[in-house]
């Protein structure tokens, strides 16, 4: 009897659950079975009576039947949850202090899959491909018809967060302006919403942003790059995949800026025109160097930074200075320092020295240098108007504007740095 009965509740629960799954019919469905379980239980232990084998299978039919509609239950809430995230990414990030180090191991995959559903949802055909590494993927954009090899530039990037949106930017634009002078053949970028990423989180500027706001900064620089039909790469650098990608890729050059990995001799010595790093301190006067510049500007009683473009090593930003910015002014009003608008105001002043930069390394590439550049100047000449707005402090309307609002619409690459007459270099640097 009990056996006809648990079959005939499992057709009623699996009715009432429909395509929806419905939560109540989840729980009448455990309910039930706890309650059958228990009936039996007394009559074996209190009575010795042992259920008919209809009756067992009956019953084992239905606790198939509860684990199957819990688990499509919780797939169900996950798939929800990854939409929104989704949605968060695309609407309204938050910027409030967070962590991600209680993200637990379904945290982390909602995470990394609301990153890939928003991403192929504007980009149709491009593959997230697991290379091996602990965290992070290789980002294959769809194939796309390209133009026959040119002697070009071949340029790697190494950044991140509204820094790396602008460095893409920049040298889209750059190889737009003068077709074949460059390439942009991959990106490699911080996973910031994975707290496993060995990218100092707790000790650089993610530590000041919701998991939210780093997908944002994530998606930007991942959307820009594979628009230009570049591979992003969101893992770990050392190690032998990313080997093997970075010599299919062929850098002639790595540029590097805003970036959490160390890079290791392997790295540093596969560019023949070298490895740059664009770093927003004055290296040159001992200024700023790792992970925090703004905390050591503090120290020194100064609100004003510049880029400082150097060779890189294996010792964090202990390379030669190649050059320098123009003063860039960090502070507000009072002279304080905002520390979550630090990396959005020295990138919205990065467009003019990138520029000047990528265009002394193709005058060098197209004169047939293959070694690194030692020296370029980058504080001069610009126009007037732009080095008294580079020392503005921060106004209001950017501290009350909400964060992704900044990031899309703030933060970008300045056109004018590819049109000002004796801007680009026009004679080969050393």
């Amino acid at each position: 009897m009990f056996s006809a009965f648990a079959l005939i509740l499992l057709l009623v629960i699996l009715s009432a659950a429909g395509s929806k799954l419905c939560p109540a019919a989840v729980g009448i469905s455990l309910f039930t079975t706890a309650f059958i379980v228990a009936s039996y239980a007394a009559d074996i232990f209190m009575f010795g009576m042992l259920p008919a084998w209809p009756t067992i299978c009956g019953v084992l039919v239905l606790l198939l039947a509860v684990f199957i509609l819990s688990w499509a239950q919780t797939s169900k809430k996950n798939q929800e949850t990854i939409e929104l995230k989704a949605a968060d990414i695309e609407v309204e990030a938050d910027d409030s202090l967070a962590s991600t180090e209680n993200l637990t191991q379904n945290d982390l995959r909602i995470e990394d899959q609301a990153l890939a559903n928003y991403i192929k949802a504007g980009h149709a055909g491009t593959e997230f491909v697991d290379v091996g590494s602990r965290w992070g993927h290789l980002i294959v954009p769809r194939q796309r018809e390209r133009s026959p090899a040119s002697s070009g530039l071949r340029i790697v990037l190494f950044t991140s967060s509204d820094v790396g949106k602008v460095m893409v930017e920049v040298v889209k634009a750059f190889s737009s302006k003068f077709p074949g002078s460059l390439e942009l053949v991959g990106v490699a970028t911080d996973h910031a919403v994975d707290p496993n990423a060995k990218i100092s989180l707790k000790k650089r500027f993610w530590k000041l942003m919701a998991p939210p706001l780093r997908l944002l900064h994530e998606s930007v620089v991942i959307e820009s790059a594979i628009s230009a039909g570049a591979e992003v790469y969101t893992g770990e650098i050392k190690c032998e995949s990313f080997r093997t990608i970075l010599k299919r890729w062929q850098p002639d050059v790595i540029i590097s800026a805003i970036f959490g990995q160390l890079v290791d001799a392997t790295i540093i010595n596969t560019p023949p025109q070298g490895i740059y790093n664009f770093h927003p301190s004055d290296l040159l006067n001992g200024m700023g160097a790792g992970t925090s510049p703004w905390e050591d500007m503090e120290r020194f009683g100064t609100s004003r930074t510049v880029w400082s473009v150097h060779q890189m090593t294996e010792g964090i930003d202990e390379g030669k200075v190649v050059g320098q910015s123009p003063d860039i002014e960090v502070g507000d009003a009072t002279g304080a320092i905002p520390q979550k608008l630090y990396v959005e105001y020295v990138a919205k002043r990065l467009s003019w020295t990138a520029s000047r930069f990528l265009s002394g390394l193709v005058k060098r590439h197209e004169a047939g240098l293959r070694e690194p550049m030692k020296k370029l100047k980058l504080d001069g000449p610009l126009p007037q108007q732009l080095l008294e707005s580079m020392l503005d402090p921060v106004d209001d309307e950017d501290l009350a504007l909400s964060p992704n609002r900044r990031l899309r619409m703030v933060t970008s690459f300045d056109p004018a740095a590819l049109e000002t007459p004796g801007w680009l270099v026009t004679e080969c640097p050393e």
